[in-house]
């Protein structure tokens, strides 16, 4: 008979909260948008004493189970902090300030700068010009000039190497310029844990200058393309002479560098005279929505690099780690007032793989709710870039986790996860079924992970009913 009750209550526990909301928001997630996107422009009754006999019902559950959760999960190794935006009220707050690792919470940080820096219409943008004559022999005689932005999803020039061919270019004499957004390979802090990232599987445009040109120039000999660098074809005579001088009389300098030199003047000429035969756009949100949902650690570093690099205007290499704001803490200081130096905070990476990140559930809040005010940036995260329980093609990390129940299509987040650290993270937003839309944030430390998970999937239910 206990058994039959106990199956009885299961069935209840997860049946009445759909039957309250409706039949169809249980079982489909047909309109993610018309549902659940907040609307600013419906009237919105007088129930405050409902909201607050609501929060309170909350905060008494989550006190609840803070202090009588067990398995690894302690409440000193526990940081809770949940905001009521259609109140505009904390209803719940567990050691708020206590500063850990976000693991992949920490890519949150990184979209809204790059939404915020780039704006939701950014595009990669790469491009293959040639500049020059090419004879009855199918010599060019000139340059090929690749423009290329640091792009994470540009993987291969097959395509570029058919246009050239396309063009009736046989043999290339003259200059292979590459002028790119970035010049270095992307790079780990040397905090993180090396097997975290599989830098062989780094897009082409993140591998570096040599890689890159060294890649164009085999994928062009493959479509029967040979190349005869001569650097010094350059269309004036006298400059050609003048830096065929300065190049010898600097054959010794180490501080000399003659490709350099002849970048800038190869970039000098390309005022006029040259084609584009090939280019490539990706849009931001092609980047931002893997890197969220999937939480794709390649492509939030590439991000994050590409913001330090393009908007704080300095190289990361790893004499610079310490010594140079990111474009992230310059967003946060700037746009949220939040001095990473005065609040203790750490940000050594877009991608959270660092142990050494520190934040907190409270940071995490306030810069979701800096999100949820900025229309453009809310719509984006609600209605296609962060994860969703339950509904296909937006679970990503989320797997099966909160999938069945009135949880389904109500939660929209983020997940973190360090295994070797002990530490897990769980942030975005709720809509609970009285209604309210809810930021939260919870974060553990030194927890057993699947423990931590189960934690938060309950807080997650504690919120939205």
């Amino acid at each position: 008979m206990r058994r039959i009750l106990g199956s009885l209550c299961g069935v209840l526990f997860f049946i009445l909260p759909a039957s309250l909301t409706g039949k169809n928001d249980y079982l489909e997630f047909y309109d993610l948008q018309a549902r659940l996107s907040p609307d600013t422009t419906e009237s919105v009754p007088d129930t405050s004493s409902l909201i607050l006999q609501s929060d309170l019902h909350i905060q008494q559950r989550l006190d609840n189970l803070v202090n009588t959760f067990k398995r690894g999960v302690t409440p000193d190794n526990t940081s809770i902090s949940v905001f009521d935006i259609s109140t505009n009220t904390y209803i719940y707050r567990h050691n708020e300030k206590e500063l850990m690792a976000p693991a992949s919470c920490m890519k949150l940080l990184t979209a809204v700068t790059a939404l915020d820096r780039m704006g939701e219409n950014y595009v990669f943008c790469d491009s293959l010009l040639m500049k020059g004559e090419v004879d009855e022999n199918g010599t060019l005689h000139g340059s090929l000039i690749l423009k290329m932005d640091d792009d994470p999803l540009f993987w291969d020039f097959n395509e570029w190497a058919k246009a050239v061919q396309q063009r009736g270019v046989k043999r290339v004499e003259g200059n292979i310029i590459m002028n790119l957004a970035r010049c270095d390979t992307l790079r780990p802090h040397y905090t993180d844990k090396p097997w975290d990232i599989q830098y062989h599987k780094l897009p082409l445009m993140l591998k570096g200058e040599r890689f890159i040109k060294r890649t164009f120039m085999q994928t062009l000999a493959r479509r029967g393309i040979r190349v005869n660098e001569n650097p010094f074809d350059i269309d004036d005579p006298n400059l050609n002479e003048y830096w065929t001088k300065v190049a010898t009389d600097h054959f010794n300098d180490p501080m000399f560098d003659l490709n350099s030199m002849m970048r800038r003047i190869a970039l000098d000429q390309l005022s006029s005279g040259t084609e584009c035969i090939a280019a490539t756009h990706n849009p931001i949100l092609k980047v931002l929505t893997p890197m969220l949902i999937y939480s794709s650690n390649i492509k939030a570093e590439s991000i994050f690099y590409h913001l330090d690099n393009v908007y704080s205007n300095f190289w990361q290499i790893h004499s610079q780690y310490d010594k140079s704001p990111h474009e992230v803490e310059r967003f946060l200081k700037e746009k949220m007032g939040v001095d990473t130096k005065k609040e203790n905070f750490v940000i050594n990476d877009g991608s959270g793989l660092s142990p050494a990140n520190r934040v907190n559930s409270d940071f995490l809040v306030r810069l979701l709710l800096w999100a949820y005010n900025n229309r453009p940036i809310r719509d984006i995260f609600i209605r296609e870039s962060l994860a969703v329980p339950g509904v296909k093609g937006r679970t990503g990390s989320l797997k099966t986790r909160m999938s069945l129940g009135y949880t389904r299509g109500r939660i929209m987040c983020k997940t973190g996860t360090l295994v070797t650290t002990g530490n897990s993270s769980l942030a975005g937003y709720a809509k609970g079924l009285n209604g309210h839309w809810y930021a939260f944030s919870i974060m553990h430390r030194d927890t057993p992970v699947w423990n931590a998970r189960d934690f938060q999937d309950r807080v997650c239910r504690e919120i939205i009913r």
